[in-house]
């Protein structure tokens, strides 16, 4: 409990209090409950962000946190592993779409290895002219 910070720390103690701590796995529930969508309807809402998420003109890192934020809330057979990497890659900006399309990368993991380094290599490259 020393490394909890205010307000954190006012929320576990009203919480908790001084009874025992929970489980992990009784956490665990209760965080579901608390933050992860419950009903069809919020299920659909985020299913929907989910399925419309596109990197646009944001860095392939903030893409990723965005993609893997929405993931994170639908549960967890809402699709297959190819299906996710597949709906990654179409959600990148064209150009790097394209590029790791030809790479045909077998997992999610690898298809977002693959767009950070295209990102790298097409990053414009200032030149040091100083002698």
């Amino acid at each position: 409990m020393l490394n909890l910070h205010r307000p954190t720390l006012t929320r576990f103690a009203n919480r908790y209090g001084n009874s025992k701590l929970p489980l992990w796995h009784q956490f665990v529930e209760e965080f579901t409950l608390e933050f992860c969508p419950t009903d069809e309807f919020e299920l659909r809402q985020v299913a929907a962000k989910y399925n419309g998420c596109h990197q646009g003109k944001n860095s392939v890192e903030h893409f990723i946190q965005e993609f893997e934020g929405y993931r994170t809330l639908l549960p967890g057979e809402y699709e297959n592993e190819w299906a996710t990497r597949d709906r990654f890659v179409q959600g990148l900006r064209a150009e790097i779409r394209g590029r790791v399309f030809q790479y045909r990368p077998n997992s999610l993991a690898e298809a977002k290895f693959l767009a950070r380094d295209f990102e790298k290599d097409s990053a414009p490259r200032t030149r040091d002219f100083r002698l």
